[in-house]
């Protein structure tokens, strides 16, 4: 498996190997501060959750939620 590094990343390059393999490993790309207030975002989504879970009865279906 390759790895990228965020800091010094060739987007040629990565976009050849996302194509080819489907996937691709970026390390380095967000930075501490971010990975704390995503951390932060993540967690106050799964505390909803459990206060009020989704319910697929009572959502109606838009077409753009068909496709």
């Amino acid at each position: 498996m390759k790895r990228y590094d965020g800091r010094n990343l060739d987007l040629d390059d990565a976009t050849q190997y996302l194509l080819k393999n489907g996937y691709l490993v970026v390390e380095n790309l967000l930075g501490k501060d971010e990975l704390a207030q995503l951390s932060r975002d993540i967690d106050k989504i799964f505390i909803d959750e459990r206060e009020d879970p989704f319910d697929p009865v009572t959502v109606r279906a838009t077409p753009m939620m068909m496709l």
